[in-house]
């Protein structure tokens, strides 16, 4: 099984697609990075005089009736219906804040899990398209071992290569922080949470690789797989939330909130909450795809 395990690690990181989102993460890792330098500073004191001129400007075109390419409404009063701006209330703050580095993992978790869901659908997709899977089972016949070993490996290739990317990330803005913005309130515990939202994220990316790669043992499709799992992501749960909101505790995209960012919004559980659940889904999807593989005609 070792073995078998590391020859499925090889093939998953000897696909293209893998090569070319790893470095086109890495360049977008990078570009994040310089553009968070250059556009962090710590003028404060002209950033909000931009702010209240702008305030001041839109507080104008409101007594005009200017509303860009809107009409203006019938009876309109701009002495009733625009507000003069308490400029002493109107501050900003271009700096980058380190302490927001738990935002930024929890945000790029959402991207790079709906990656890992594409890697493992590609990746278990494409051996049917090249029927190599007949090949395998040639050399390996036992049908479970094959499969657990395959979504083992998307799962463990994927887990490590968004802690990869975080970690890329996390350290291209701190340069930002440290030299154009400010990394007051980076204490133990706030590193302790940015490390959290990191595993989880990474963990939720894995999880997301054995979705997409047992739905693509199923349905023997890399594009089928995808336009499933999209369908039902973007369309199917934003159905159920609108016509069975008492269903949301068991959404997949809502117990993903729950378990990255327990607390904001959409988050339905408690983080172990949404995990379990998020976890037995996988389990479940992955011993379904490990039946039909096992028990399916593969010629």
């Amino acid at each position: 099984m070792k073995r078998l395990f590391g020859v499925e690690v090889a093939r998953f990181l000897s696909r293209r697609s893998v090569r070319f989102f790893g470095t086109f993460l890495l360049l977008v890792v990078t570009t994040a990075g310089v553009l968070t330098f250059v556009f962090s500073n710590r003028d404060l004191a002209a950033a909000t005089e931009r702010a209240r001129t702008a305030a001041t400007s839109d507080y104008q075109a409101c007594l005009r009736g200017e509303f860009g390419h809107e009409e203006m409404p019938a009876g309109f009063d701009p002495a009733k219906a625009c507000a003069a701006p308490d400029l002493t209330q109107v501050t900003a703050d271009p700096r980058f804040h380190l302490t927001s580095l738990q935002d930024v993992l929890g945000g790029a978790s959402v991207a790079l899990v709906m990656l890992g869901l594409g890697l493992g659908a590609s990746s278990f997709g494409a051996e049917w398209h090249h029927r190599t899977i007949a090949t395998l089972l040639t050399w390996e016949p036992r049908r479970v071992r094959v499969a657990v070993a395959k979504l083992a490996a998307a799962a463990v290739v994927v887990f490590i290569g968004v802690l990869a990317i975080e970690a890329l990330l996390s350290f291209a803005l701190i340069p930002a922080a440290a030299f154009r913005g400010t990394t007051s309130g980076t204490t133990a515990s706030w590193l302790a949470g940015v490390i959290g939202v990191g595993l989880r994220g990474a963990a939720l990316g894995a999880m997301g690789a054995v979705l997409g790669g047992a739905i693509a043992t199923i349905v023997r499709n890399t594009a089928l797989a995808l336009g499933i799992s999209f369908a039902w992501l973007a369309v199917v749960e934003n159905m159920i939330r609108g016509l069975r909101p008492k269903w949301e505790p068991w959404l997949i995209g809502n117990n993903a909130a729950s378990f990255v960012a327990p607390g904001e919004e959409g988050a339905v559980r408690s983080m172990l909450g949404g995990g379990v659940v998020l976890a037995i889904y996988a389990l479940l999807i992955a011993a379904l795809a490990t039946q039909i593989f096992k028990r399916r005609d593969v010629a």
